[in-house]
C-alpha cells in the first residue's frame, strides 16, 4: 500500500506500506518499509523485496497512474505559466521604460522563433481560438 503524506506548505512524502497478519494481536499490522519523495516514479529496488507480490503489483499500478498524472500537471502548470509570463511581456512591452530591455531580452533568447513555433505546433495540433500571427512587411 502507499499512502501520500502532505506537510506544510506542499511538502510531504510517500509511505510504502507493508500489511502483515499479526496473530499476537489478532489482526493485521502496518509497518512503513520506505518514504519516498513525492515525485518519486517508481519502487526502488530495496524496497520491493520487502513487499509481497500482490503489494508490488499494486504499487506498480499506483506509480503508473501517478506518472500519468504528473504528466498531466506539469503540462497544466507550464500552460498557465506561460500565460501569465504572456501578460507580464505585454505589459512591460506596453510601458515605455521596460519595452528596450524586453526586446533586447527577447532578440537575446529567441522569443520570435519559439512563439512561431508554438504557434505552429498548437494550429498543427487543432488548438481553436484567435492565434493570429502578425503580417510580414514587404
Amino acid at each position: 500500500m502507499i499512502r501520500e503524506r502532505r506537510g506544510k506548505r506542499g511538502a510531504g512524502c510517500l509511505q510504502v506500506i507493508s500489511v502483515r497478519y499479526d496473530p499476537e494481536i489478532g489482526r493485521n499490522r502496518q509497518r512503513v518499509v520506505a518514504t519516498l519523495p513525492l515525485d518519486a516514479d517508481g519502487l526502488p529496488s530495496r524496497v520491493a523485496p520487502e513487499l509481497t507480490e500482490n503489494e508490488r503489483r499494486n504499487a506498480e499500478a499506483f506509480f503508473a497512474a501517478r506518472s500519468h498524472e504528473l504528466r498531466e500537471r506539469r503540462i497544466l502548470e507550464s500552460v498557465a505559466a506561460l500565460v501569465v509570463q504572456g501578460h507580464r511581456i505585454r505589459t512591460a512591452l506596453a510601458d515605455p521604460g521596460d519595452r528596450p530591455m524586453v526586446l533586447r531580452a527577447a532578440e537575446l533568447y529567441g522569443l520570435g522563433t519559439s512563439l512561431a513555433e508554438l504557434v505552429g505546433a498548437a494550429v498543427t495540433a487543432g488548438l481553436r481560438g484567435r492565434i493570429r500571427v502578425a503580417a510580414r512587411r514587404r
